[in-house]
């Protein structure tokens, strides 16, 4: 279920998609609402969810024991830093992408 490289090749695929997926939702927004301002709040319950999402994994991974279920320091440092790459770009994409 948590095993390692599954996580990595998880998080791997999110953040490599994730921008388009973010350009995508807020293009889809701005069909519908013009106000820059609108989008953004309508947004924020979105981003604390995945941010919280974030959290709970990276506590997951702090706690994941070496050597069990392919976690090592490796896989561990992989996978958080693609977390914080997540969780940076949801953070700032959204906003960014509604101001143009």
């Amino acid at each position: 279920f948590m095993k390692g490289g599954s996580v990595k090749a998880l998080v791997t695929q999110t953040t490599e998609g994730l921008s388009d997926e973010l350009k995508e939702v807020t293009t889809q927004m701005a069909l519908y609402l013009d106000n820059p301002a609108t989008q953004s709040i309508l947004l924020k319950p979105v981003v604390r969810k995945i941010t919280r999402a974030v959290d709970d994994a990276q506590k997951f991974i702090e706690d994941a024991v070496d050597g069990e279920h392919g976690w090592d320091e490796g896989a561990r440092e992989e996978v958080m830093t693609a977390l914080k790459t997540i969780e940076t770009a949801v953070k700032s994409g959204s906003t960014k992408q509604l101001v143009r």
